[in-house]
């Protein structure tokens, strides 16, 4: 019973470290992408963005399929301008406009007060 949870901890543990991993690349890359625009990496925009792609598809009626997103937000851009109905471009462009704002400033979790704070709290 013991040797069993320590086999899951270890596993979950493992599970953990490769998503860090993953995670560090996918930030490392974002940033990279569009450093000219000043973006940071944030998990929900991320996110956001990759269902905007879907979105945008759906609108234009084809199919993200086997489609893999490298990190541009040049690319969201040019796949809404694709859309034809102003209206739902223009929806769609608001939206891209506000993850791109957000992605402005720097995560809380990435700024040296933060790190300061949260040790404060932890030595209280």
């Amino acid at each position: 019973m013991i040797i069993r949870r320590i086999k899951k901890k270890k596993i979950l543990n493992k599970i953990e470290e490769e998503k860090a991993i993953k995670e560090k690349f996918y930030k490392e890359e974002f940033e990279k992408m569009n450093h000219k625009y000043d973006l940071w990496y944030g998990r929900y925009e991320v996110n956001a963005f990759k269902e905007l792609i879907k979105d945008t598809h759906l609108r234009l009626g084809t199919s993200a399929k086997g489609e893999v997103w490298d990190g541009s937000v040049d690319y969201i851009y040019n796949l809404i301008n694709k859309v034809e109905f102003d209206i739902a471009r223009n929806n769609l462009l608001l939206t891209f406009n506000r993850l791109v704002n957000n992605c402005k400033t720097m995560p809380p979790e990435r700024s040296e007060s933060y790190e300061n704070f949260r040790q404060v709290i932890i030595n209280i």
